[in-house]
Order: structure tokens, then C-alpha cells, then sequence
């Protein structure tokens, strides 16, 4: 009886402890790679052996003693799995989860996870994209994230015919696929199914080291209990860019915060960039979902190794201020502070820094802590203070809560935050270095004016990168006097390296610009033809992003939708089209909205790489357009912003021949009122820049007829209000020292 006892026990403990291994429940097959000598073996008791159709070779996983096999292109394995027929179906297996550990050796390259079809006759069933990353297929759609770096990282395919296709990547669902039917001849398992194989063999080399296979759908929680192949590379995120919900984390990126007491939305350090105001009294929780490392002891389960990032402002210094607690009941002193009156950076403990934060200044605050080993504190970049190391599993080590911004007693001051992140691991000084400072940016980050004939591709001094050709182009007259223009024939391009920072929430390990505006004034010749404006795809291999219609002259893409508002030709336009992925993608015409697009994907295809390829696209077959200028943002210029800008600066200055100025003179506008053009004379007593705006009630710029340098004499500038609404307006000269300004109406 005894016996009998303790081998039941012994089988209950087995059992446990493989459902809390790390795979929820026994998978039904398992492959690791560990034996050099017997790569296709499968785990003991744990399904079949591989056979390999090809060739494989043993190569270094993702840790010390986890070994991996590497498939090189025409290669792969076939997999008996031993699942019977499930999900409603009597012929196919319909649900089922695959996990594999992989690593891709070059993004250029298509790659494929499994194939269903036996005989290797069909397309592949689930792929990463060449370039983008992006995981997926036609029939279940593609992620919007996705792997575009030789990093190791853990894919979980969950699958349940007729119900769900969802795709996970490190533990984060990234596709909610769309679900398959069932006992479909490509979806559901046979007895046999093939990995890494696909039917025309041009799949790229890739690393595996580990394979599982369950005969079900694992849920959400038992994917993220799964973890990543490299326990030391996950992140969490929150921007607080979102006013009606602060607390939300970035997609894709871990969990809510908890609010306690309250907050409210304020301006960040730039345009695009939201922050939250954080009381005194208040905090958040958060929950950061990291597994205990750092050498501490099993049962505390404590996390020793992170990093914390914070993108802050205080008032002034009159008050404590503290970025985070460790302990989860908020009895005890915080464990980061700026301290009161010196603002100095640290804690009692560690020991502070001996420079300080200045108040009223947006700063970036990183913490890389590895106890035992360092506890690091940097400020915009730049170490400030090397701190008393702490003890493993002390009090600088992690629960799975952690308080951010609070304190036991409450007192310290409100504080606003545009950024906070975590990693399970302590970020190197290069690393936080490539951080940099917060971003602090409200201008025009690349202007192109193509003023200048024998160097048509320069940037504006101190507005970016020159563009570099492809193809050929010739010097055009632009709008007015003084506005030149380049001319971009059928299938020629210009090449734009923005030098843009990630940004709008995207994957770090992808670093693409979710968030920009591009504003470019143009001519089209006819409506003969379609026109693109600009193509995300740095190989031009794919087609262009924002399209003029052929015939219709309407302005969008097919994915995010056209105008209804068409491009005049032979007219000078201004096109802005402002990108918030995930939230919007609107596109504005003279200043005007004509199409509230359908927002893309957060690094999908609208997202920017580090260059963008101006008026390219794959077929050539775009007709050739006149541009007057070109500007970009690193934000997402809302709909004042884009009036702001105003119409092209469509003039016409004529200088009166043989007339003397005796002085400056800014003369009333005739006809006055006028409707839809008037014209206005002013006189200069020497060559120079000159500036004639016209400004609104509000004191708002709604036009610029002048904005160039002159010639000393009269001239008379002729103005079209075409866009402007009846009423009163103003209108300034600025020359030289000179400024006067009149009153004119439009009547419509």
C-alpha cells in the first residue's frame, strides 16, 4: 500500500510539474535539437522522430545548452505527429497549436513555418515577409508586426478551424487571423505535415531550436506562460498619447496600468507625443509579466535584472519626487528619487548623483539595475551616477507589481510622464546611449525647395538630407517668382533618408516611423495617367502608397481609401497627407481635408523605414509631375496645423520698370472688397527678402503671396482668395526693417 501510495504520488508530482514546465499541458510532440549527433530526435516520450528531406547541421541556440539545427534553402523535416481527427472534422486534424523557437538569417528572404499538403506540391501555410517581417499568409492575413532582425524569437501558431487563426510572437498576439474551414485540404493536419518546406524551395536558411506541436488551441495566458527562447529580451511600453484612456499599454506590449487616485492628459515634449500628469497621492500599478532572473532564490521568484525608462518633467524642486516603488503594498520609502531643493537623482542606498535635474525640462531617466553586479542611473543618455550595487533578491529586486510613482507617505510632487519602460534585463551604457535624449521637436524636420537649377536635390540648410536621384530630372518654373521647381518624368524617383527616430508605438527591433506628415506642392500635366506621390518600399518592388486616379483625378490608395475631391491639372495643389497609424491617415488638398482615410496598422505597410522613395513606383508607368517643394514631419499634423499651412504660393510680382522708390510703402488693395482676386502694391528702397502674408481675425496665417528676395522699386503681387471664406482680413509686408499692415474684404 505504501508503494502503491508514493508511486501515485510520484506520478501526480510528474504530472504537475510538466503542466507548470512552461507548457501548460504535455504537448504531444517535442523536438529540441540538442543532440549534434541526432538532430531530428525527438524529446523522450514526446512524439516521433523528424525525417529530414536534405540536409541540416548543428549550430549554437539561443542560451548556453539549448542547442539548434540549422535548414538550409530546398531542405526540411517531415513531422508525424499522432494526433487523431478533432474540431468537428472525421478526416483532418482541426485544432492544434505549433510553437517553434527560430531565428531568421536574412530578412531579405521569404520563409515558411510548415506545410500541409505531403507532397511539397502547394504554397507553404504560414510565412514571413521578405523586408517587413511580417508573419502570416493571403488566406489569414498578415501581422502588423513582425521579425526584421536575426534575433531568436518564439512563434506560436494557435489554430482552431471554423473559430481562430491567431498568431503570437514572444507571447503577444500579433494576428487574430482569419479563421479557416474545416477539414479544409490546406488548413487542417493530415497525419503527415511538413516544416520549413514550401513547393518552389527559394525559403532562406533559418535556425530552429525547438519545436512543439499540442492537439489543441492554447489559450492566450498559456502563450504568454510560454515565454520567449531568451528569457533576457522582453519589453514593456506605455506612451500616454491617448487622453481618453492613459493608462492603456503600447499594442502589443504587456498590460494596462491600474490607476490609483488620478491623473490627466497634458502636452508632451512634441506635437504627437501625449504625456500624463500624476498627482501627489496618486500612482499606477503595473504589472510587468517578466519571469524571475538574476540568480535569486526559486522560491521568491523575484526579477534582479531590469532597466526602467522614464520621459519626465517636474515643476520645480521645492517638493521629493519618485519614480517607482518596489514594494507592492506602499508601506515602505520609494526606491528612486529626485531629491528636494538639489534635484539630485537616486536613493539613500545607492547613493545619489552629483548633477541634477533641471525643472521645466523634459528629461530621459534610465535605471539599469542588475543586483549583485550594478545598479546604473542615466539622465538624457549620459551616466550620472554608478550606484552601490544591491543585493540579489534584496530590496531592489522585483515582484510581479511594481508602484510607479508612489510613495508610503504621499507627499512628493506631481509629475509629468511621456514615456515609461521595461526590460527583464539591465541595458548596457551603448545601449542606453542609442536611446538618446527624449525627443523634443515641434519643427519641420526635411524641407526640399528645388530652387536652386544646377543643385535641384539639396535640402534646405539645416532641414535634412539631400535627395539622391534615380533616373533624371530637369529645373521647371514653380507657382510664382523666385518658387522654382524640379520636374520627375515616368519612371524616375527621388531617394529621401528622413533620419526619423521610431516612432507611434511600432517594435523596437523593427525601429520604423509610425507617425509623420509629408506635404508636397505639385502640377500635373493630365489626367491621362495615374501619379504617385511617394513609396514606402525601398526596393520599389511593391506598388506606391498615395496614388492621383487616372481619369478621375481623385487622391488615396486602395487600402486607405480615395477622395471624392479631384486634383485639378495644370493647377498648383498643396497635398498633405497626415499619418497616424492606428489612428488615422487623412489626406488634405489645398488646405483642406477631402479624405478622412482608414487607418493602417501600426508598422505595416504605411509605416516609413529609414528612406522613402519619392514619386517611385514598381511599374514605372506613373506620368511625370512638377514639384515646388517638399516637406516632411516626424508627427501627425492635425487639421489647424495643416490650415496653417495654406495653399501653394501661387503669385504673381510684377516689378514696374524705371521707378524710383523714394521710401518703403505698402499700398490699399484694389478691387477692394474682391472677389476672387485682387492686387496689392508695395514699394522697397533696396533689394532684399521680402514677406507679404495675409492673417484672419484671429491673427491666424492664411496665406503667404510673398516670400522671396526683390529688387528695389514698385511691385504689384497679385492675390487669389479662392480658399478663403467671406469676411475681413489682413494683410502684412515685412521688408527689412520695414513693416505696415492693411485691412481688405472677400466677398464671395
Amino acid at each position: 500500500m505504501n508503494n502503491l501510495f508514493r508511486t501515485s504520488l510520484l506520478l501526480l508530482v510528474t504530472i504537475a510539474l510538466a503542466s507548470t514546465s512552461g507548457y501548460g499541458q504535455i504537448p504531444q510532440g517535442k523536438w529540441t535539437f540538442d543532440n549534434p549527433s541526432n538532430l531530428t530526435a525527438a524529446a523522450p516520450g514526446q512524439g516521433k522522430d523528424l525525417g529530414l528531406v536534405g540536409t541540416d547541421s548543428a549550430v549554437p541556440g539561443p542560451v548556453a545548452g539549448n542547442g539548434a539545427v540549422r535548414i538550409p534553402l530546398g531542405s526540411y523535416f517531415k513531422l508525424q505527429h499522432g494526433i487523431a481527427p478533432n474540431g468537428g472534422g472525421t478526416l483532418r486534424v482541426n485544432e492544434y497549436s505549433m510553437m517553434i523557437d527560430f531565428r531568421l538569417l536574412d530578412t531579405t528572404k521569404w520563409y515558411t513555418f510548415y506545410q500541409t499538403d505531403t507532397t511539397n506540391s502547394n504554397d507553404g501555410e504560414c510565412f514571413v515577409k521578405p523586408n517587413t517581417g511580417v508573419i502570416g499568409n493571403g488566406s489569414t492575413g498578415y501581422s502588423a508586426t513582425g521579425v526584421n532582425d536575426t534575433l531568436w524569437h518564439r512563434l506560436v501558431l494557435s489554430v482552431k478551424n471554423g473559430t481562430q487563426f491567431d498568431i503570437y510572437l514572444d507571447g503577444v498576439l500579433i494576428k487574430a487571423g482569419t479563421a479557416q474551414s474545416i477539414d479544409s485540404s490546406r488548413w487542417a493536419l493530415e497525419s503527415l505535415v511538413l516544416m520549413f518546406a514550401d513547393n518552389d524551395g527559394d525559403d532562406g536558411t533559418i535556425d530552429v531550436a525547438e519545436l512543439a506541436l499540442w492537439n489543441r488551441p492554447l489559450t492566450t495566458n498559456e502563450v504568454s506562460e510560454l515565454g520567449t527562447p531568451i528569457p533576457v529580451k522582453r519589453q514593456t511600453r506605455w506612451t500616454f498619447d491617448n487622453p481618453s484612456n492613459l493608462s492603456a499599454v503600447a499594442p502589443g506590449f504587456g498590460k494596462d496600468l491600474v490607476l490609483v487616485g488620478s491623473d490627466s492628459a497634458v502636452s508632451g515634449p512634441s506635437p504627437g507625443n501625449g504625456a500624463v500628469r500624476v498627482p501627489q497621492g496618486s500612482h499606477f500599478k503595473l504589472t510587468h509579466k517578466f519571469k524571475a532572473n538574476g540568480g535569486g532564490g526559486d522560491s521568491l521568484s523575484r526579477v534582479n535584472e531590469y532597466s526602467i525608462l522614464v520621459d519626465f518633467k517636474i515643476p520645480d524642486l521645492t517638493k521629493w519626487y519618485n519614480f517607482f516603488q518596489t514594494n507592492p503594498n506602499n508601506t515602505d520609502d520609494g526606491d528612486c528619487f529626485i531629491k528636494k531643493t538639489t534635484g539630485l537623482l537616486g536613493t539613500t542606498a545607492t547613493g545619489y548623483s552629483v548633477a541634477g535635474i533641471v525643472p521645466n525640462e523634459w528629461h530621459r531617466m534610465v535605471v539599469s539595475v542588475k543586483n549583485g553586479t550594478q545598479y546604473n542611473y542615466y539622465v538624457d543618455g549620459q551616466l550620472v551616477h554608478a550606484g552601490t550595487v544591491q543585493a540579489i533578491d534584496g530590496r531592489f529586486a522585483l515582484d510581479t507589481l511594481l508602484l510607479m510613482f508612489a510613495d508610503d507617505d504621499g507627499e512628493d510632487g506631481a509629475m509629468d510622464i511621456a514615456e515609461l519602460r521595461m526590460w527583464n534585463y539591465s541595458l548596457s551604457a551603448g545601449e542606453v546611449a542609442g536611446l538618446g535624449k527624449i525627443f523634443i521637436d515641434s519643427i519641420v524636420i526635411g524641407k526640399w525647395s528645388f530652387d536652386t537649377p544646377a543643385n535641384l536635390h539639396a535640402a534646405v540648410s539645416g532641414f535634412g538630407n539631400d535627395l539622391i536621384l534615380v533616373g533624371k530630372d530637369s529645373a521647371v518654373h514653380g507657382p510664382s517668382a523666385g518658387n522654382g521647381a524640379v520636374r520627375v518624368p515616368k519612371g524616375s524617383y527621388l531617394k529621401l533618408t528622413h533620419g526619423f527616430k521610431p516612432n507611434g508605438g511600432g517594435v523596437d527591433s523593427l525601429g520604423r516611423v509610425n507617425e509623420y506628415t509629408l506635404m508636397v506642392d505639385f502640377k500635373i500635366p493630365d489626367l491621362t495617367r495615374w501619379y504617385n506621390f511617394y513609396q514606402t518600399d525601398t526596393n520599389n518592388t511593391n506598388d506606391g502608397e498615395c496614388f492621383i486616379k487616372s481619369t478621375v483625378g481623385t487622391v488615396g490608395n486602395a487600402t486607405t481609401g480615395y477622395s471624392t475631391t479631384a486634383v485639378t491639372p495644370n493647377v498648383w495643389h498643396r497635398l498633405a497627407v497626415s499619418v497616424k497609424n492606428g489612428v488615422h491617415h487623412n489626406y488634405y488638398l489645398d488646405a483642406k481635408l477631402i479624405k478622412a482615410g482608414s487607418a493602417a496598422a501600426i508598422d505595416d505597410r504605411f509605416s516609413l523605414t529609414r528612406s522613402l522613395l519619392m514619386f517611385g513606383d514598381d511599374d514605372g508607368d506613373d506620368g511625370e509631375i512638377d514639384v515646388a517643394e517638399l516637406t516632411l514631419w516626424n508627427y501627425a499634423l492635425s487639421d489647424s496645423d495643416v490650415a496653417r499651412q495654406g495653399n501653394v504660393f501661387v503669385t504673381d510680382v510684377q516689378r514696374t520698370e524705371n521707378f524710383i522708390a523714394k521710401n518703403y510703402e505698402l499700398l490699399q488693395n484694389y478691387p477692394n472688397p474682391f472677389n476672387p482676386s485682387t492686387k496689392i502694391d508695395f514699394s522697397i528702397l533696396a533689394d532684399g527678402w521680402v514677406s507679404l502674408k495675409v492673417y484672419n481675425l484671429l491673427g491666424q496665417e492664411v496665406a503667404t503671396v510673398v516670400h522671396q528676395r526683390l529688387q528695389a522699386g514698385k511691385h504689384i503681387a497679385t492675390f487669389n482668395g479662392n480658399n478663403l471664406s467671406s469676411g475681413v482680413y489682413f494683410y502684412k509686408l515685412d521688408a527689412g526693417s520695414f513693416t505696415a499692415i492693411k485691412k481688405m474684404m472677400f466677398l464671395k
